[in-house]
């Protein structure tokens, strides 16, 4: 194709990239600088200044780019990168092109079961067994090799690694890990089922939220067809591995908890792994049966900690090493001691410490860096404390409901969409716990809330018109 028609592609693409991101600024600094180069047979090559740029289009804007690819040139679309190596000398990589992350894949697993979106977000469809393969849902950014070791998280590390050498052999089966968000358990269950992969590939291995795994529930359970139920069950029965991310969150759902206690049952007594996750222990979870709860303590339980400052100093090294960067050891030794909440905070702040230096074309050093640290600490801390009452009054003003309404379990949009944004604004502007916001809102759990604040965070990362809504509403909260 022409260069005429690819710089056409891409302008069109870019325009629709422009109008579902927030900023002038962050669309100019992350994609101003890159060049189209090629389509051929629907490989679509991209040219990107630096390493750093191509790891953040990766991890935060993949999916809008692919959308906007397949929207200017049909399905199956293959983005390629290229990296800029006249402006990038430093950098590792050796292949002069190669594949977005998002479309690698291992080996295709034996075992099938078709589960498709709809074009609603979050749902799912189960079509049931098939003869096409499924991917393991594995994130591959998250390996061994680049989590970062400390006192905090050894044991759950080293017993992690003992069970992806010899899944469903050992003693830690279940094995469940807990930590407060942000702390890398999600990192470090995706590394066990990479590594079983690579090491046992004839397994088949899947990673699934316990959101996910609930709707794939729910889809199965209300569909006509009353086979894909069993056809639900029986998938996951025929596993090796299983992995359940935020198992918290089949709190208070009965029927998902009796298909789970009926597919861990299966699993375990054929020595078929079991992976969990949680933001809290099972001896301090409630609303789940006594007798899947006692399952999960059958193995081993493993607590990730807050992780101390060496730790957070080999955090930040790897983050900046696998984006190809040296920092001095005073950057190092600076953000280290500074950022003490969490992984996700961490790493967010290497991210923001690398744009501030690729947008002002400047090197890092540690006054760039206390610049951005400083400014985190302060957009972190809590913002001017708003009252309950009055959240929630400007969210059923705006969608026009009753206060009561949001106390009440219906499923209807028009009470679920202010109930989630009441819950996701008291978090945000009052310093009340989870459990005390889901009081307040008809003794709702927890988990609940939780997944409440998180699901408005994603809309409206995704969606333009709930973004709009959103930022309205806030706008409103802040000047009450």
């Amino acid at each position: 194709m022409n260069n005429q028609s690819v710089d056409q592609i891409w302008n069109n693409c870019k325009a629709f990239i422009r109008d579902n991101i927030q900023s002038e600024k962050e669309f100019s600094t992350w994609f101003g600088s890159i060049e189209p180069i090629d389509l051929n047979n629907k490989e679509f090559t991209i040219k990107v200044p630096t390493h750093f740029v191509y790891e953040t289009l990766e991890a935060n804007y993949l999916d809008l780019i692919q959308s906007a690819l397949t929207k200017e040139i049909g399905p199956n679309v293959k983005l390629m990168y290229t990296i800029d190596t006249k402006q990038n000398e430093s950098s590792s990589l050796k292949s002069p092109k190669f594949q977005a992350k998002g479309n690698l894949d291992f080996q295709s697993q034996k075992r099938q079961m078709n589960i498709v979106h709809s074009g609603q977000p979050e749902r799912i469809k189960i079509l049931g067994l098939n003869n096409e393969h499924f991917s393991p849902e594995l994130n591959l950014n998250y390996t061994f090799e680049n989590f970062a070791e400390g006192d905090s998280n050894k044991l759950a590390r080293s017993v992690s690694l003992e069970v992806a050498k010899n899944p469903g052999g050992t003693a830690f089966n279940p094995l469940f890990i807990h930590s407060h968000v942000g702390l890398g358990k999600t990192h470090l269950v995706n590394a066990i089922g990479i590594q079983i992969k690579k090491d046992f590939p004839q397994k088949s291995v899947i990673y699934v939220s316990s959101e996910k795994f609930t709707e794939q529930f729910i889809a199965a359970s209300l569909h006509k067809d009353k086979n894909k139920i069993n056809n639900f069950i029986h998938f996951y029965q025929q596993l090796d591995v299983l992995i359940i991310d935020d198992i918290q969150f089949v709190t208070g759902k009965e029927k998902t908890q009796g298909a789970l206690y009926n597919i861990f049952n299966y699993l375990h007594q054929n020595n078929k792994q079991i992976v969990m996750t949680a933001d809290i222990s099972p001896k301090d979870m409630e609303d789940i049966e006594e007798r899947l709860l006692s399952r999960f303590k059958w193995g081993l339980t493993a607590e990730i900690k807050k992780p101390d400052v060496q730790t957070r100093k080999n955090i930040i090294k790897l983050k900046t090493e696998n984006l190809g960067l040296n920092l001095d050891e005073s950057v190092l030794d600076l953000l280290a001691e500074k950022i003490d909440s969490n992984i996700r905070d961490i790493e967010g702040a290497v991210v923001a410490i690398l744009a501030e230096a690729s947008f002002n074309k400047v090197s890092i050093n540690t006054e760039l860096a206390m610049g951005v640290v400083n400014r985190l600490i302060r957009e972190k801390a809590s913002p001017e404390q708003v009252p309950f009452h009055v959240i929630e009054d400007i969210v059923v003003q705006y969608f026009e409901v009753d206060n009561k309404d949001l106390r009440t379990r219906t499923k209807r949009r028009e009470v679920v969409e202010p109930r989630q944004l009441v819950m996701h604004f008291a978090k945000k502007y009052t310093k009340l716990s989870f459990q005390k916001i889901g009081k307040l809102m008809g003794n709702t759990n927890h988990a609940t809330v939780i997944y409440s604040v998180r699901k408005v965070d994603e809309f409206k990362l995704h969606d333009r018109i709930y973004r709009n809504t959103y930022n309205a509403i806030d706008e409103k909260i802040k000047n009450y």
